[in-house]
């Protein structure tokens, strides 16, 4: 949907290597995996791998707090929007849970006023 500057720095670095690894030029995927195009599952993987060698995910424990997933990302993002104060109805935006209830029909989200508010939810990461 939109992002901050500190993300678009991120993503103009992951294009770079991306392009370097590009061994299709027609592939249009934005997201890719050792042999190509991540199949389904393949962002989670590549997500458990890194926080492995973080030392932020250990499949072994029994305590949930040392796992980590996609869903784990999407569950702290929800968190951290919601505890900077972020309107519910501008997470569920984000989160893409919004388009399945009568009520969508009447509601109208400004995307620039979700922005402006994602932008002053959002913590930087460096």
């Amino acid at each position: 949907m939109f992002f901050d500057d500190e993300a678009a720095e991120y993503l103009r670095r992951y294009l770079k290597v991306r392009a370097f690894r590009l061994k299709d030029p027609e592939n249009r995927q934005l997201w890719l995996g050792n042999k190509g195009s991540l199949k389904k599952g393949g962002l989670d993987g590549l997500l458990r791998k890194a926080a492995i060698r973080a030392g932020l995910h250990d499949s072994e424990s029994p305590d949930m707090e040392r796992h980590f997933s996609a869903h784990c990302c999407r569950h702290r993002f929800t968190t951290m929007l919601d505890r900077a104060g972020m309107a519910r109805r501008h997470i569920q935006v984000l989160r893409g849970d919004v388009g399945g209830e009568a009520i969508d029909i009447y509601l109208h989200n400004d995307l620039e006023e979700i922005r402006k508010e994602y932008l002053r939810c959002m913590p930087r990461i460096l």
